[in-house]
């Protein structure tokens, strides 16, 4: 837990959390453009990069980036690059309807830890 908490303070009621986590889909940006540099780039209007998926897999034609963000306002753009003259059309929408999970790593806390701070079930 201690490694989830960056800072413990007594309960405040008008205390609001303005970070949170988004899931952005990234649409037309070439592969040959893919790379952590440029999705950070991209991203540095609305907060930074938390995870970026190594993997192609099946969706080359977009990416999908979860980034910390105090944007308050629904993430939706299209905007222009130039690649080597040619242009392109990227387009930036936020994934609706998606809930963060958290891996848990048992390798990291034992089973004396866990249950010193309670019941912990895995999915």
């Amino acid at each position: 837990m201690n490694n989830w908490i960056v800072e413990k303070r007594p309960w405040d009621r008008k205390f609001f959390p303005l970070d949170h986590l988004i899931l952005v889909d990234v649409e037309g940006l070439p592969l040959c453009a893919w790379s952590k540099e440029a999705f950070r780039k991209i991203f540095v209007k609305w907060g930074s990069i938390v995870h970026l998926e190594d993997e192609l897999g099946e969706d080359v034609y977009k990416n999908q980036i979860c980034i910390l963000s105090t944007f308050q306002e629904i993430i939706s753009e299209v905007f222009k690059i130039s690649i080597d003259g040619q242009v392109f059309l990227v387009r930036i929408k936020e994934a609706f309807g998606w809930t963060p999970s958290f891996a848990w790593d048992n390798n990291k806390f034992g089973s004396e830890r866990i249950s010193d701070h309670g019941n912990f079930q895995e999915d």
